[in-house]
């Protein structure tokens, strides 16, 4: 995934989701967000991704991302 394609997909998910702090280690934070995404046909579908963001690095990186609940 591209950098810009990753970033589109946080600022997304973050805005239309629900973000939930994880535990990480002291070193990191988990991010679990859970909320729709829209594609280039317009059509939405519900997705739960999951980011990291380590302490020492500017912005968060996607670990995974799978279908959501079904609504």
């Amino acid at each position: 995934m591209a950098v810009r394609e990753a970033q589109d997909l946080w600022v997304g998910i973050v805005t239309d989701g629900k973000v939930v702090l994880e535990d990480g280690s002291l070193e990191e934070v988990k991010y679990r967000i859970e909320g729709p995404i829209r594609g280039p046909n317009g059509r939405s579908a519900s997705v739960v991704s999951i980011w990291i963001l380590v302490h020492s690095e500017v912005a968060p990186r996607l670990v995974t991302l799978f279908p959501g609940a079904k609504s």
